[in-house]
């Protein structure tokens, strides 16, 4: 009987920990498109601003 309660134990405590992990890669998701556009448009003008005319 204690087997089968370490067992549930660790089967909810995957169960948890991968929840978790879920929800983190969900979030992730709809931060990474914002990133990556802030990202572009400052290499743009990092790469536009620093030209100068002779």
């Amino acid at each position: 009987m204690r087997t089968l309660i370490w067992v549930l134990v660790t089967l909810a405590l995957i169960a948890i920990i991968v929840g978790a992990v879920v929800k983190v890669l969900a979030f992730l998701l709809w931060i990474a498109p914002i990133l990556v556009a802030v990202a572009i448009a400052l290499f743009v003008m990092n790469r536009t601003g620093d030209r100068r005319i002779p």
